[in-house]
């Protein structure tokens, strides 16, 4: 069992165990205290309760509910999405005074606010290669839903750029230090960002499965029961979006291409293999077929790729298969002006075309795998 799950049957519990109490103390003669404590024990049990129902549980799974197809397209909106990195300052002094009962208060008083973006002169998606695990489906005839989490990362590409930041931070500490003390922060973020989706992978729809019935289940306070039965149709995938960004150099230009071709993007499904040039649309080849400057792709990409960063929390190196076989790099250039404002989506590109990666189900199962796009809309010229 998860931690997740842990906390969910524990915050559950409590609710139980406070309306438990309540109905004993009101069942009890001559205990006003005891009557008085258990509802305040019952209004706090339900708070918690509540929050972890709707705010960290299955809720927000439900609201992004997505097709395998759906999946891929947002996906490949956060793989072009560029990223920033965003310092925040607040300066403050403490003051004291003297409250009503004569007793002297001391309290923070932010007296200045500001922030500034890092300009960078380009950046690159490294995040590896992705494909939805439907594995469980497969082995699983209960398995109907995948729980696709999220992550992103933001590397700084070389010591110049590692040189650029701190000098960009230092001036900027330095300029709006306008009080005794401050607060400095740093806000790294990719547009489009999406922590979680629900992908549905088959056909087949458990009974008593979807938002109004988890709302109606936490309402009643059996969120931890009915998010173990949401448990038994889902298997979780964890996946982490990457991002390069250089202030000195073009990481997108060809004499950087021997070092980061192996994240180019690719999706390869049954006997075909689906390319994403460097500002170009996607390209369908058959496995037998692809062009050499693009053979590349069905090489197996390295085990990560060496980045500088500034300082913690941002590792220092990729982890270990940043490319692995369950992985989907999708790379886009695009040299960014250094005083754009707000990050954009990939000018003239359209999502890709992608067809499902895995192996249809055995003929005897009644629950079929759900395709992407139907293989009519692959170029026939292509196909294998």
């Amino acid at each position: 069992m998860s931690g997740r799950r842990v906390c969910s049957w524990i915050c559950n519990l409590m609710l139980w165990a406070a309306i438990v109490f309540i109905i004993t103390s009101h069942a009890s003669n001559g205990l006003d205290h005891l009557r008085t404590g258990s509802v305040t024990i019952l209004v706090i049990a339900m708070i918690i309760y509540y929050i972890e129902t709707f705010l960290y549980s299955y809720c927000s799974y439900f609201l992004n509910f997505a097709s395998v197809a759906k999946s891929y397209e947002e996906i490949n909106k956060m793989f072009k999405a560029s990223p920033s990195v965003t310092m925040n300052i607040v300066c403050y002094h403490y003051r004291q005074y003297v409250k009503n009962d004569g007793s002297i208060a001391t309290e923070r008083v932010d007296s200045h606010k500001a922030t500034k973006r890092l300009n960078y002169s380009s950046w690159r998606d490294i995040s590896g290669q992705f494909k939805l695990d439907t594995s469980g489906a497969t082995k699983d005839e209960s398995i109907s839903y995948v729980l696709l989490d999220l992550s992103y990362i933001i590397h700084f590409a070389d010591d110049g750029t590692v040189e650029d930041y701190e000098e960009s931070k230092t001036s900027f500490i330095r300029t709006n230090k306008l009080d005794t003390e401050y607060e400095f922060s740093e806000t790294r973020d990719i547009s489009y960002f999406q922590s979680c989706f629900l992908v549905q992978v088959t056909d087949q729809v458990p009974s008593c499965f979807g938002l109004g019935y988890f709302i109606l289940f936490g309402l009643l306070g059996f969120n931890a029961p009915y998010s173990t039965y949401v448990d038994r149709f889902c298997k979780r995938q964890v996946f982490t979006i990457k991002k390069l960004i250089s202030t000195r150099k073009d990481i997108n230009g060809s004499e950087m291409e021997s070092e980061y071709a192996s994240y180019d993007p690719r999706i390869i499904i049954v006997n075909q293999v689906i390319i994403f040039p460097p500002n170009q649309g996607p390209q369908v080849f058959a496995l037998n077929a692809v062009p050499q400057q693009y053979a590349h792709v069905l090489q197996p990409p390295p085990q990560g790729l060496p980045v500088f960063v500034p300082q913690a929390p941002v590792p220092s190196q990729l982890p270990e298969g940043a490319a692995s076989n369950n992985q989907f790099p999708q790379t886009t250039q695009r040299q960014l002006q250094l005083d754009q404002q707000q990050p954009q989506p990939y000018p003239g590109e359209s999502s890709p075309v992608v067809s499902h990666p895995l192996q249809p189900r055995p003929q005897e199962s009644n629950k079929q795998l759900l395709s992407i796009v139907p293989n009519s809309q692959i170029d026939p010229e292509n196909r294998v």
